[in-house]
């Protein structure tokens, strides 16, 4: 008992499965699985969720700064081989900020990927609980109607 419409292409049906004169994709919605979880082991993974830190970019600008400078200092260090009359120090307070900014980059590169380890750690921490807490449910397949929808208006 379709209903069907002036246009020749077009045909509009209000019972049964689809049927489509006109180009028209038709898509299955997808099933979803839908868990049953204690309140303790949702508090838990939110937790873990809320306990990932943030990660900043600051050690890493820093490191970029502090190793630029230094590449900075090098070649003024080189420069000055160049220069007639530059005191005996200017040199060698060159070279060691050289040294200590190239060192300070180097350490600060460190500590920026050790802040990304742990923060993957964290996020990889919540989802192993996660996928463990999907492993602990038997999978059945069961249809759950909404509290709104009736299930005569699916007959």
């Amino acid at each position: 008992m379709g209903v069907e419409s002036n246009h020749p292409q077009e045909s509009i049906q209000t019972s049964g499965p689809p049927v489509f004169v006109a180009n028209y994709t038709y898509a299955e919605p997808k099933k979803q699985i839908v868990y049953s979880i204690i309140e303790r082991d949702w508090s838990r993974i939110e937790d873990m969720v809320k306990g990932i830190p943030q990660y900043n970019t600051e050690y890493l600008v820093l490191s970029s700064i502090a190793l630029s400078l230094s590449g900075a200092a090098f070649f003024a260090l080189i420069g000055l081989f160049f220069v007639r009359g530059v005191p005996s120090f200017v040199p060698v307070i060159l070279l060691i900020l050289t040294l200590l900014l190239f060192v300070a980059g180097l350490f600060l590169i460190k500590l920026d990927r050790t802040e990304k380890k742990a923060v993957h750690a964290s996020v990889k921490n919540a989802l192993d609980e996660i996928h463990r807490l999907e492993e602990s449910f038997e999978k059945t397949t069961k249809t759950v109607y909404p509290a709104s929808y009736s299930q005569e208006e699916s007959k």
